[in-house]
């Protein structure tokens, strides 16, 4: 009986161990009996699982997930073997019609025209917009405009020191010029230095009007040719009567 007595006698750690693995053996047996059963409800398929970003609506998922051959008899429509899932993701959808609208939105616009830069008025900033023109071709083009007194035609503009025809060309079709906006110089009445100042007239130009108005002042500008025969429209032009 002592014997019997020692072999069934278990310490509080057996205790412990036989009944966790009782609770083990005893779920085991209930996952079992329920899995087959659900298997069986199910028949065999497993409701779908979408991959990550794909978009589906709730009508294809419950396609997907019932018994097409019923909903043949049910439904008495001929429904395809193989329903299509869509897998576009949906933020590259969007773009993807975003980038669609923008563009038919865009390619029926015209570009409107290039205001043209009148040489006479714009400032730095307005000339550095002009392809080819920076900062230091932009400071001499108003510096010769302002010995100039102005521009009377955009081409004077080759007249800059360091903007070639090639320079030219790029921006020639985005300026203008009129010799409306010029400041023009007393001839009858301006000092020897003021009409030397101005790039056109040399020294033996300016002693040659200054005598001839001595004489008489001029009356217009084509006295001011017969006298001086300095018939050059850029001698005239800066000129006022």
């Amino acid at each position: 009986m002592s014997f019997l007595k020692q072999f069934l006698f278990f310490s509080k750690a057996d205790k412990i161990g036989i009944f966790s693995l009782s609770a083990i053996v005893f779920t085991l047996l209930i996952l079992n009996v329920t899995l087959p059963r659900l298997h069986e409800i199910n028949d065999g398929r497993l409701p779908y699982q979408p991959e990550h970003g794909s978009v589906i609506s709730n009508d294809t998922v419950a396609v997907l997930t019932a018994d097409v051959d019923d909903l043949r008899q049910r439904d008495k429509v001929a429904l395809p073997l193989a329903v299509p899932v869509p897998t576009a993701d949906v933020d590259d959808t969007i773009l993807a019609v975003a980038d669609t609208v923008v563009v038919k939105k865009t390619s029926g616009e015209k570009n409107p025209p290039r205001q043209k830069i009148n040489l006479n008025t714009a400032d730095s900033m307005a000339l550095m917009t002009l392809r080819g023109i920076g900062a230091v071709y932009a400071s001499r083009i108003i510096k010769y405009r302002n010995l100039l007194g102005g521009y009377y035609d955009k081409s004077q503009i080759l007249e800059v020191y360091g903007i070639t025809k090639e320079t030219y060309s790029l921006f020639c079709d985005d300026i203008t010029a009129s010799a409306d906006d010029i400041v023009k110089i007393p001839v009858n009445t301006a000092s020897f230095k003021e009409i030397l100042h101005h790039p056109y007239f040399d020294y033996d130009m300016v002693v040659k009007i200054v005598r001839a108005r001595e004489v008489t002042p001029f009356t217009s500008k084509e006295d001011f040719i017969a006298r001086t025969g300095l018939s050059d429209r850029r001698f005239t032009v800066y000129l006022s009567f």
